[in-house]
């Protein structure tokens, strides 16, 4: 996925999380994840 994809991919992401996980999730969160990932960084 291009750099760019990152922002498309945000929203299904977070249609995707169940509303009952135990985390709550955020935009900002998966952005930073997916940025992470993309980059190959360790998210924590």
């Amino acid at each position: 996925m291009p750099r760019e994809g990152i922002a498309r991919a945000v929203a299904p992401v977070l249609a995707a999380i169940p509303t009952n996980n135990p985390a709550p999730a955020t935009e900002d969160d998966i952005t930073e994840l997916l940025h992470a990932a993309w980059e190959g960084s360790d998210p924590s």
